[in-house]
């Protein structure tokens, strides 16, 4: 993930959970992510980014880890796709 899509994907983050993020951050350490925060965070990400998560990705992101690695997968379907 460029340093670019880092800064704005932490910044989500942040506005989202008023929290510094880590690397460790995850559904279970973080207070107030819920059902509720976690569906306005993959609002925000999918509005930002443009992408459309599928519903069951969505389901696994539950931690800063796999949040960044769903969404490299979907910026790079969607620039490959804008390249064919």
């Amino acid at each position: 993930m460029n340093q670019k899509t880092e800064k704005k994907l932490n910044q989500i983050i942040k506005e989202v959970f008023g929290v510094e993020v880590a690397d460790n951050l995850s559904m279970d350490n973080v207070s107030g992510w819920d059902s509720l925060r976690h569906i306005q965070l993959m609002a925000k990400i999918e509005k930002e980014f443009d992408v459309e998560f599928d519903f069951r990705d969505t389901l696994v992101m539950t931690n800063i880890k796999s949040i960044r690695e769903i969404l490299e997968k979907y910026i790079h379907e969607k620039q490959k796709a804008h390249t064919s």
